[in-house]
């Protein structure tokens, strides 16, 4: 009896197993299934990048846009104020690549964006990541709802399990700045000098470059921020290079654009580490500030306005290398829209940040402060 039950239970089982499609062989003996592989599941995903499949598909994406931060009260969502983001999931919705649910609630297609950035702030290359319906011309069609100010340049298949913002090894960021700036506080002979006269010379970039260099590795960084003690490890960010352009020439003002480089940034630091290299370099500060500025003891360290500050471009060299290896979708590469984000970098956000530095500081140091404060009064991180 226990021998005929065994076999009962067991051809119960088996009869369970068995799928509408599955029938016996000859021999009477059920077919064998083939499991799947890597290989089968590297093939899968290879076939999901065929556009043909694509068309009206819900697949995940990195969206890489561009917009001016004038305007605008950061790139996170907030209800009941303007933000990049609610401007373009309005986009989104309008060209049908979300449904409405999507829309009202972020996570329901996974929406991650890489960085935050502040209160006026702009980027040139910021990634966004979403699951989203594959439309004809989605890119258009976005493009379509979107103001002048906001531009998606195109869009990257990603694993579904991709993140933009952990995904993410390093951020560049770029400050656009007047190069009177740099200008000893002892040597202004008058306003009128600096807007239309004023030169950095080889020796003040030299040292502005000097003062730069010295933010570069990993530092404590408790001082540049809000609300971090020096015991705090998240104080601590690595710096990879802060490096100074070659002046140019705009509406007869010069400027000069600064580039950092690191692994993450903190509430309000790009700002307060120019704010500082500014001071230093015009004699209100001395390289002393800067030594303590590392250690423990808390000290009032200035930021430079907001309205120079651009994100200028996302690194995904890890995940980049991942799916090259597993011969999946197609590496995250900003140089593939390189003349498009040049074309809106130069056109909509440097463009406007030189007008509206011309006509602040000739319209008169007071009013000139005034916005400057104004565009201080931020919420949100620099980068995450």
């Amino acid at each position: 009896k226990q021998i005929f039950g065994k076999i009962w239970l067991t051809n119960k089982i088996m009869a369970a197993e068995l799928t509408p499609s599955d029938s016996l062989t000859n021999d009477g003996m059920p077919p064998v299934k083939k499991l799947k592989t890597c290989d089968d599941d590297v093939q899968d995903r290879q076939g999901d990048d065929q556009p043909s499949n694509d068309i009206g598909k819900k697949r995940k994406v990195a969206l890489l846009l561009g917009f001016c931060g004038v305007g605008y009260l950061g790139m996170q969502r907030n209800p009941g104020t303007k933000t990049i983001e609610e401007d373009l999931i309005a986009a989104l919705f309008k060209a049908g690549t979300i449904p409405e649910d999507a829309k009202k609630r972020e996570q329901k297609m996974a929406f991650q964006r890489a960085s935050r950035t502040d209160k006026g702030v702009s980027a040139a290359a910021q990634v966004v990541s979403l699951k989203m319906f594959m439309v004809d011309d989605a890119i258009g069609k976005i493009n379509s709802y979107l103001p002048e100010a906001i531009r998606v340049y195109g869009h990257f298949r990603v694993t579904k399990g991709f993140n933009s913002k952990t995904a993410c090894d390093a951020r560049s960021y770029q400050y656009l700045l007047p190069t009177y700036a740099f200008a000893d506080k002892n040597k202004q002979p008058g306003r009128d000098f600096f807007l239309l006269q004023y030169r950095a010379d080889e020796a003040i970039l030299q040292r502005v470059q000097e003062v730069l260099s010295m933010y570069v590795g990993t530092r404590n960084f408790h001082n540049f921020t809000s609300k971090k003690a020096f015991e705090d490890d998240s104080a601590k960010r690595y710096i990879m290079e802060f490096n100074c352009g070659k002046p140019f020439v705009r509406n007869h003002m010069e400027f000069v654009v600064l580039t950092v480089k690191g692994q993450s940034f903190m509430l309000h630091q790009i700002r307060k580490m120019i704010g500082l290299m500014i001071g230093i370099v015009r004699g209100d500060a001395t390289i002393e500030a800067m030594e303590k500025s590392w250690e423990k003891d808390r000290i009032d360290i200035p930021r430079a306005p907001g309205l120079g500050l651009i994100l200028d471009q996302l690194y995904y060299n890890a995940y980049n290398r991942k799916i090259e290896r597993l011969g999946i979708h197609s590496a995250i590469d900003n140089s593939i829209f390189e003349t498009e984000i040049e074309e809106f970098k130069n056109k909509h956000i440097y463009d406007y940040i030189i007008e509206k530095e011309v006509k602040e500081y000739c319209s008169g140091p007071a009013q000139s402060n005034e916005k400057n404060s104004e565009g201080n009064n931020d919420s949100t991180n620099e980068a995450d």
